[in-house]
């Protein structure tokens, strides 16, 4: 007798969605231009993931089958050269951002962080990421991975990179680990930089 599927519990919300189409929909030409100069992000992109700005803050929201349950804020405020990290707003639970993409794709990347996401989603692949860093991959998202064929991680060229990988395979053990060419940083900076960044990750996931 076959079993019941195991019921996959949605997550809680903990932003107002108006908020979140108010930050997208008011964001100022100059705080979108960020996106498309400093991220290379296409407004098709920006659109899609309903980037924002918030009247200090860059923002980005995470959805899951249309319910928005946590907001990241840029780190640095309006001082577009500092330090260029993102902070989950109180109350935010840890989960997969662009999960939506797991629903019906056979080859799925994993990479460590929310732009990478985004730029590799930007070129045409599946890609997802912990919401809440390199060190953050709970054991129990390996559910939502079963049913893909093809698995792969790409973390950061570093040491909190190579331990992300190894807590990443400790739960998903048939996942193979993309290595980026040891001058590139992360899988942004690849794409920043090299002459075919797509080329170089569709033969690595061929």
């Amino acid at each position: 007798q076959d079993r019941p599927a195991k019921r996959i519990d949605k997550p809680k919300l903990s932003i107002d969605p108006a908020l979140i189409t108010m930050w997208h929909s008011t964001m100022p030409v100059k705080r979108r231009a960020w996106w498309t100069e400093q991220r290379h992000l296409t407004d098709v992109t920006i659109d899609y993931f309903r980037l924002g700005w918030d009247g200090k803050r860059y923002t980005i929201p995470i959805s899951y089958r249309g319910v928005w349950y946590a907001v990241k804020r840029r780190k640095s405020e309006i001082a577009d050269g500092l330090e260029d990290k993102y902070l989950s707003i109180s109350g935010s639970r840890v989960g997969i951002f662009n999960a939506d993409r797991l629903l019906g794709c056979t080859k799925v990347l994993i990479c460590e962080g929310e732009i990478d996401a985004m730029t590799l989603h930007q070129a045409g692949f599946d890609a997802v990421c912990s919401t809440g860093g390199a060190g953050t991959w709970r054991n129990e998202w390996s559910i939502h991975f079963a049913h893909i064929p093809q698995v792969f991680i790409a973390y950061d060229n570093d040491e909190v990179g190579r331990k992300g990988i190894a807590k990443v395979k400790s739960s998903l053990h048939r996942a193979n680990v993309i290595t980026l060419p040891h001058w590139y940083k992360d899988v942004s900076e690849m794409f920043d930089c090299d002459n075919d960044p797509v080329g170089w990750f569709t033969e690595q996931i061929s």
